[in-house]
This record gives structure tokens, C-alpha cells and sequence, in this order.
């Protein structure tokens, strides 16, 4: 690790009452750990008291040290320590270290540069403190051994979400299935594959036809006063039934051509005098503004659901096999 080359911290200005020419300072130092392995971290520690506050104190730059070379300097953090006045009475610098070399080393101690309030020189002062010893050993290596790691590989926890994975393929798979299986099952047994959607069956010719009728008579259109369009919609309604019933264009033909037509379709003859009646009079509405009595609505009305009701064709009855 490449060595810190400067660590150089102006520390605190204290303004102090008194003025003195030096301050009476005592320096310690101390290691965590004498002895470490390579690679191995262990701190030094570096303690100023002090009875006159100065008003400057820098603890020695790093690379002007006597700090052999093998030693690396890898972070360091000074700590004040007040008494019960609140006034500073000791700094503490912790450095970090380590050495990639074996061997012992002498971590000598250094000067101190610190000024006097009200002064304008600074004054160094050299510790006489003894030099803390730090010894380096090497790992011990059988080199009749194989080569192997120091530590096994560690297997990271799995989290929830590498579970639900294969549960969800998994899951997803047999839904795939059950859909599958219930799919041919219904198809072999033709019944429809979404029993909830009924299937929309046509309405036969007479039934919708009755069902127009009903919904034109909750309309109320001549009661309203649209009476053109109430006897539009209700020969509208035959034309189209006649159609469906019969199969001729019913809607293309004249009111003479239509009944004429009727004529060869084993229709009860009853019934032609009185729906022609009805398709006369809605004629005379449409195209000659002919204003029919009230009673005249419902002629019409009745006499058409009654064609329609009459001409319903019967089912012939299922005879067993």
C-alpha cells in the first residue's frame, strides 16, 4: 500500500489569557500491537499534554518522520480530551499502520511545532520519548504441502426471489396443462369451452318480429303526435317479417304486389282483407298525410301482430328412432 505522504493538520486556535514564551508540553507514544503478520494493521499512538494552552500545535508531517520505510501509513484521526473546566488538556493522534516486510522495526519519535498566544515565532520541541519497537513476522510456509487457498469459498445465501423462480416456471407449467386437458375434453364431449359465455341464438323470424312490436308499442309514437313514424316502423316490421317468412323481397314491393304475392303462400284468406286494411291506411299516413282516428292506430297494430301470430309455422313433432 503506497504510503501517506503528508499528513499535516493544523489542530485548534485557543485564545488563553495568559502569555508565556513556552509551553510546558509531555509526549508519549504507544503501539495497540507489538508484534503483527504481514499484512496485519495495529495503531500508534502519539499523546501531547499540555499546562500553558499554545495557540497553535501541528504534529509532524508524516514524511519528515523517521518512520522506516516497510511501515504504511493507512489513515489516522486526532481526538482532544477536555477536563471538567472545558478547557483542552491533551491531544491524541491515532495512526493506522502496516507492513508488508518482515522484520523489527523502530518507530522513533519526532518534534512538535506549536506557538505561544500573542507570539510570532514558532518553537519546536523534540521528544525524548524512547522508541516503540514494532516486529513483523512472515507467515510460515510448508513447502512440502500443496498449494491451496487460505479460505474455503463462502457461498453467498440465496434470497426468496431465486426461489420463486422455479416455483413460478413450475406453476406456470402444469396451468398450461390443466388448460390443455380441460380444452380437449370439451371439445370431445361438444359442449363450449367457456360455459359462462352462452352463445347468442338467432331469434326465428315470428319472434323477433313480435319482439319489434313490443318495443314500438312502449314507444308511444302517435300518442306523441309521430304518427308517420309509428306507421313507418310498424309496416317495416311485417316486411321484414314477411321476408325472413317467405323469402320474397317484401321490403321492394308495392302494397298491391305484396298482398298479391301472399296470395300463393296457403295463407288463410281470412287474414289478407284485414292486413290489407292496415297497409292501406299506414299508406294514406305515410303519403297523403292522412290523419287516422286513435282507434285506427290500434287497428293497424292488431291486425298485423295477429297476420304474424297466425302464420307462425309449426314444428312438426320428433318421431323416435
Amino acid at each position: 500500500m503506497k504510503k501517506i505522504q503528508r499528513i499535516l493538520l493544523v489542530l485548534f486556535f485557543v485564545q488563553f489569557a495568559s502569555l508565556g514564551a513556552f509551553a510546558q508540553l509531555n509526549v508519549s507514544s504507544s503501539l495497540t500491537s507489538h508484534d503483527i503478520t504481514i499484512g496485519d494493521q495495529t495503531q500508534f499512538i502519539i499523546e501531547v499534554t499540555f499546562e500553558d494552552f499554545p495557540e497553535t500545535l501541528v504534529f509532524p508531517n508524516m514524511e519528515n518522520t523517521q518512520l522506516p520505510e516497510a511501515i504504511d501509513v493507512l489513515s489516522f484521526k486526532i481526538d482532544t480530551v477536555f477536563s471538567s473546566s472545558r478547557k483542552i488538556e491533551k491531544l491524541r493522534q491515532t495512526l493506522t499502520i502496516t507492513a508488508f516486510e518482515e522484520g523489527s522495526f523502530n518507530l522513533d519519535f519526532f518534534q512538535i511545532q506549536y506557538r505561544m498566544p500573542n507570539a510570532t515565532v514558532d518553537y519546536n520541541y523534540i521528544s525524548q520519548v524512547p522508541p516503540q519497537t514494532l516486529q513483523v513476522k512472515t507467515v510460515a510456509v510448508d513447502t512440502t504441502k500443496a498449494i491451496k487457498d487460505l479460505k474455503t469459498i463462502l457461498q453467498e445465501p440465496k434470497s426468496w426471489k431465486e426461489f420463486m423462480k422455479p416455483v413460478l416456471i413450475g406453476l406456470g407449467i402444469w396451468l398450461l396443462a390443466a388448460i390443455i386437458i380441460y380444452i380437449i375434453v370439451r371439445l370431445k364431449k361438444k359442449k363450449p369451452i367457456l360455459p359462462f359465455i352462452q352463445e347468442k341464438i338467432p331469434l326465428k323470424p315470428h319472434e323477433e318480429a313480435l319482439q319489434n312490436l313490443e318495443i314500438l308499442r312502449q314507444k308511444k309514437l302517435w300518442q306523441s303526435g309521430r304518427i308517420k313514424e309509428y306507421h313507418t316502423e310498424l309496416t317495416d316490421i311485417l316486411r321484414i317479417y314477411l321476408t325472413k317468412r317467405y323469402y320474397f323481397h317484401a321490403l321492394e314491393m308495392p302494397t298491391d304486389e305484396l298482398l298479391y304475392t301472399l296470395e300463393y303462400k296457403n295463407i288463410s284468406p281470412e287474414l289478407l282483407p284485414q292486413l290489407k286494411k292496415a297497409l292501406n291506411t299506414s299508406n294514406l299516413v305515410k303519403f297523403a298525410k292522412f290523419q287516422p282516428l286513435p282507434d285506427e292506430h290500434d287497428f293497424c297494430f292488431s291486425n298485423i301482430k295477429q297476420f304474424i301470430e297466425s302464420t307462425i309455422p309449426q314444428e312438426e313433432p320428433q318421431t323416435e328412432k
